[in-house]
């Protein structure tokens, strides 16, 4: 046996000896334990519950009154000493020390144990404790108010906060002083005017970037945009008059934004290899993506000094809803099978060595590509459905609705040949869609059928009216939100 393992064996033992010995302690014990540990609330529950075992117990009552005294003792001489600071944020730690004792008076009064000193008055301490939080909210008040009147925009801030806080712990004081709390965000409020630069792109105008990120800007704490009803776009070094223009409007600061962007839409091919050796899954559909330079420049509208300058990289993607998954043909052979009169040239795949039907079957189900229950076994028909008719989805909305879409696999080959020294014979099974393009006139009718269908959605879903659709769609998110969501978040410690 190994030291290492020994070592392991040994502290396992340590460790449950010492987990049998606490689960074996008396309330008692636990009791005197936790009173020496300097827990005096949990000594006298202890204590309490070793007393209804046996009552009078003389070692438990010294228990309860050492945890009272001690309790009593300890805690009153720390209130004293956090109400001595001058800091209301250090008064403030007296309040927890206050429903400490609430708390174990009111045990004792619960537990009718009242022959202690001072006799346990849960109510008087409340009482107390309210008078001293009051006292502590006018502090934190005055404490505010005279940061209000230092009259700059950051001790405006700060007095906010303070006066918050002094409205929490006493309500009251709401009542009275709401006008102190409503100058101070005013004074502690930023009017930023968001401006943007034209594009570097033409097609694309920068002003459609400023509404959400207004909105973005006014929900946070002291910061307020300044909103108009006429915009213009002009470069961050020729802003042509545009401080002037913010400034009439009563903003404190421009925060000026030039986008330089560049997108494209392209059809995103991807290949994925199954369990089957030779077989692949592809997935055909369309993508948007683009990417921006955004320059930012904030200006101190009281002396149009340049508070901050950099350029942030925004880039985003959108794929579209709907994506065609297919199996592809290995090759083209001329075969004459079963009742066909005369040979034809059709789309075979191909299985490796020692795979048969059921194997392969249970492969691609294993895959989730969704077979029929009868899977590729020959000399069965498929069912009868309504066929689908491609016309009926020419345009890329139309075709996301066909919803059956991004859970089905096109099967693009007529036949499936097996390796002829797996399977003594060279043979082939039939297959077909049997899904989305199925019909009645048999089963390479079908699969014709369905690659058919398949080609037909192909030049859909890349069709340059599919493309415009998708970029339209990129542009109103990426132009519109990203960029002024990254504009937003990077401007964060700005103001």
């Amino acid at each position: 046996m190994s030291r290492h393992i020994r070592t392991i064996q040994a502290l396992a033992l340590i460790l449950s000896t010492l987990i049998l010995v606490t689960s074996c302690l008396s309330m008692s014990e636990r009791a005197l334990e936790a009173l020496n540990d300097g827990n005096y609330f949990a000594a006298a529950q202890y204590a309490f519950e070793a007393l209804k075992e046996e009552p009078g117990d003389p070692a438990v009552r010294t228990i309860l009154d050492q945890s009272y005294a001690n309790a009593n003792r300890e805690w009153h001489a720390s209130i004293e000493q956090a109400l001595a600071q001058e800091e209301p944020q250090r008064q403030e730690q007296a309040l927890a020390l206050y429903d400490k004792l609430i708390a174990i008076h009111t045990l004792y009064m619960k537990n009718d144990y009242t022959s202690v000193s001072p006799v346990p008055d849960p109510e008087a301490l409340k009482e107390r404790r309210d008078a001293v939080q009051k006292e502590i909210a006018k502090l934190y008040l005055n404490q505010g108010s005279s940061l209000y009147y230092k009259g700059t925009r950051e001790s405006a801030r700060q007095a906010v906060l303070l006066i918050r806080t002094a409205f929490s712990l006493d309500p009251d004081l709401k009542t009275r002083f709401t006008y102190i709390l409503d100058s101070a965000v005013k004074k502690a409020t930023v009017r930023v005017f968001v401006f943007t630069g034209p594009d570097t792109n033409f097609y694309l105008n920068g002003v459609e970037i400023v509404s959400h990120l207004e909105d973005l800007l006014d929900s946070r704490e002291f910061v307020e945009a300044v909103r108009v009803p006429a915009r213009y776009a002009a470069p961050v070094d020729d802003d042509h008059n545009a401080k002037d223009f913010a400034r009439g409007h009563g903003a404190d600061l421009m925060l000026h934004i030039e986008p330089s962007t560049t997108y494209s839409v392209k059809v995103r091919k991807e290949s994925e290899s199954l369990s089957i050796a030779t077989w692949e899954m592809e997935h055909t559909s369309l993508e948007s993506a683009g990417e921006s330079q955004v320059r930012m420049v904030l200006i101190d509208l009281s002396n149009d000094s340049v508070l901050h300058d950099s350029t942030i990289n925004v880039t985003g993607a959108l794929k579209s809803k709907v994506t065609l998954h297919s199996i592809r043909p290995t090759g083209t052979k001329r075969l004459q099978l079963h009742a066909m009169q005369q040979p034809r040239d059709l789309k075979v795949h191909t299985v490796p060595a020692g795979v048969n039907s059921m194997n392969l079957n249970s492969s691609l189900l294993m895959a989730g590509i969704d077979l029929p229950d009868w899977g590729f076994e020959t000399g069965l028909e498929p069912f009868s459905v309504k066929k689908i008719d491609p016309s009926s989805y020419g345009s890329l909305p139309e075709l996301e609705n066909l919803k059956q879409l991004n859970d089905h696999t096109f099967f693009l080959f007529d036949v499936i040949e097996y390796d002829p020294y797996a399977d003594s014979q060279l043979s082939y099974d039939y297959t077909y869609g049997a899904y989305l393009g199925e019909d009645v006139e048999g089963r390479l009718a079908t699969s014709a059928s369905e690659r058919e269908l398949y080609q037909a959605f192909e030049r859909i879903l890349t069709s340059e009216e599919s493309k415009k659709e998708l970029q339209k769609r990129f542009l109103e998110t990426f132009y519109r939100q990203t960029i002024a969501e990254a504009v937003a978040k990077d401007s964060i410690d700005l103001f």
